[in-house]
């Protein structure tokens, strides 16, 4: 769980729960070596019960060493033997009228760097030729400085510190590192390679962007090689399609131009195939300026949409069909849905038109015009459905289809973020667009729907 929560976290929330707990470890890592620097210099951790020990004991030895030498008044100076070999030290001896009759005073060298000095005072009894004087024990303990124990914490805790962070700050660096160096092997040809994926976070979105960008441009990649293998195939086809009516046009004028006809009635046939053969190439050569056309079709993104209700697009498309096929004598029978659902469609009416315009172009050219024309809109929640169904002329001059037209439409409604389908058979051709539908949003500006 815990997992799960931090993989959700972004960048910034991780870099302070990291700077926060290297924080914590540092300030514990800081009193530990406190402690223990003062644990190994004995920083002022010297019991009292100790220290009254060792001013008892000197006092002792003082005793001892002032009977061993049968010391008087006169010869006390010589307690200096002593406290030379105690150089923490300093004593006074006091009459029985409090007037020191014997002084030594330690000087304690406090040139030493980060050493303080801690007094303890002790007093006793010192009988010198069986007279008592009162002695004054004044011990200098040495004590390193906190300053010392403090410095060694704060350089230990913020070694530590910064060691934490450029860890932290390097497991970042290090994910950006991975995903260079991924970036350069894609560069470097490995097409079909992918980034490693980094968790949910900042650097985890922008992996998740790259592999949508490798997909998306891979996809590309696919459909413009596709492209130009259905370029290099409508090249071939264009030339061959083009060759037969031309060839077939060259012969029969050739038979003309010789004058290689047996009667007016065959010159009449032939002028009459010539023509044939002209019309075709006409109608071919006007479906490959609508296919062309297509193509150089303007980004969507650069394409201004307006939005209409599926009601007002129905009304809309249907308007446009029979003013193209106004003076068609075939019948239409033209089927729209009812429905009270608040959705609109993204339309343009320039290229609404064109598409319209090929689709009648092509039911003019190759449809039975005797029989009826069934047109329908059906709404399947998603899309609006727009179906073409009619009779297929059988004609040897209809089906001549080049389906360029129909690659027009395809492009076109690529605009419009939807497709074509058609389904064909000896007798009967259907076609079905689609149009994506999106709901109005409850307290959307209507007005440009």
């Amino acid at each position: 769980m815990f997992r799960q929560l931090y993989d959700r976290m972004n960048i910034h929330l991780k870099l302070m729960i990291g700077i926060l707990l290297s924080l914590a470890v540092s300030v514990f890592v800081f009193f530990l070596c406190l402690f223990l620097v003062t644990q190994m210099l004995d920083l002022g951790k010297t019991s009292s019960e100790r220290v009254q020990e060792e001013l008892q004991s000197s006092s002792e030895q003082i005793q001892a060493f002032v009977n061993v030498h049968a010391l008087s008044l006169e010869s006390v100076q010589q307690l200096d033997l002593w406290l030379q070999e105690h150089e923490n030290y300093s004593i006074t001896i006091y009459d029985q009228n409090y007037n020191a009759v014997y002084y030594y005073n330690y000087s304690f060298n406090d040139d030493q760097y980060g050493e303080t000095l801690d007094y303890r005072y002790y007093q006793d009894v010192l009988t010198i030729e069986g007279v008592d004087y009162q002695l004054e024990l004044v011990l200098e303990v040495k004590t390193q400085s906190m300053i010392l124990a403090v410095s060694v914490g704060l350089m230990v805790s913020g070694l530590l510190f910064g060691l934490l962070i450029f860890f932290i700050t390097g497991l970042y660096a290090r994910k950006l590192k991975i995903l260079s160096n991924e970036l350069d092997m894609m560069q470097s040809g490995f097409s079909d390679f992918k980034v490693s994926d980094f968790g949910r976070d900042e650097i985890g979105q922008l992996s998740h962007q790259i592999n949508e960008l490798i997909a998306s441009l891979k996809k590309n990649q696919i459909d413009l090689e596709f492209s130009m293998q259905m370029n290099q195939e409508l090249i071939t086809n264009l030339s061959h399609d083009l060759r037969t009516p031309l060839t077939v046009l060259k012969g029969y004028l050739t038979l003309i131009e010789e004058k290689r006809y047996s009667d007016p009635q065959q010159l009449e046939s032939f002028l009459k195939i010539a023509s044939l053969k002209v019309s075709q190439i006409s109608e071919m050569s006007n479906e490959l300026f609508g296919f062309f056309a297509s193509l150089s079709l303007k980004q969507e993104n650069n394409i201004r949409f307006e939005r209409l209700f599926v009601h007002a697009f129905t009304e809309a498309v249907t308007q446009m069909i029979r003013n193209d096929l106004f003076d068609c004598s075939a019948h239409l029978s033209i089927t729209t849905p009812q429905s009270n659902r608040l959705a609109y469609i993204n339309s343009n009416t320039f290229y609404l038109q064109r598409l319209i315009s090929n689709v009648t172009s092509n039911i003019r050219k190759y449809a039975d015009l005797d029989e009826a024309i069934a047109i329908t809109f059906v709404s399947d929640g998603s899309s609006l459905l727009l179906t073409f169904t009619n009779r297929v002329n059988t004609s040897a001059h209809s089906n001549s289809s080049s389906g360029y037209g129909i690659l027009a439409c395809t492009k076109i409604m690529e605009i419009f973020k939807g497709s074509l389908n058609s389904v064909a058979d000896s007798l009967h051709y259907q076609l079905t667009l689609r149009f994506p539908i999106d709901d109005v949003i409850q307290g959307e500006n209507n007005d440009e729907v």
